[in-house]
């Protein structure tokens, strides 16, 4: 009965009580989260559209990025990531939340890109039922095909010009 006793004084010196009123703090009983597989990552990202051409190792990284911000990030603050094996880059920014059929969602913008090549999108990425956030929609800002100068007009990309000129004698 002494150990009882003891142990559950000691309980309350840490901030933990057997009281139904209070709970335990949420260092009391709740363990840290494991980390998601790759392969889940992967999945969980495979709607950006802009994500696709990254190399797996990079779009792995853009995704633990974009999950870690769904979880813990805070609105309109942009979190930048950079890849350690190639020259990819890019950042990730809650705009809004909201609700859709009763799930939580967040409106996010996001970029990708190398040296010169930056593209950017705005999307939604909804948490499912297995507590893990998923792009569900994102639309481009701009038409990769596509490069504008407001000054020149609307021009086509080479690779573009390239992909069209099979078709043109």
């Amino acid at each position: 009965m002494k150990v009882i006793s003891l142990l559950l004084f000691s309980l309350q010196l840490i901030g933990c009580t057997s009281s139904q009123k209070t709970s335990c703090p949420r260092d009391c009983y709740e363990a840290p989260q494991a980390p998601l597989p790759s392969s889940i990552l992967y999945e969980t990202y495979r709607g950006s559209i802009i994500a696709r051409q990254l190399p797996i190792e990079d779009r792995i990284i853009a995704a633990y990025n974009a999950q870690n911000i769904l979880k813990k990030g805070i609105l309109n603050r942009p979190y930048a990531w950079e890849s350690i094996s190639s020259s990819f880059r890019g950042s990730f920014e809650l705009l809004a939340s909201h609700e859709e059929k009763n799930t939580p969602c967040f409106k996010y913008k996001q970029t990708i890109g190398s040296d010169n090549n930056v593209l950017s999108a705005q999307g939604i990425a909804c948490l499912d039922s297995y507590q893990v956030w998923r792009i569900v929609n994102e639309i481009p800002d701009i038409n990769p095909w596509c490069t504008s100068n407001p000054l020149e007009g609307l021009k086509t990309s080479s690779e573009l010009k390239t992909r069209l000129s099979r078709f043109v004698d």
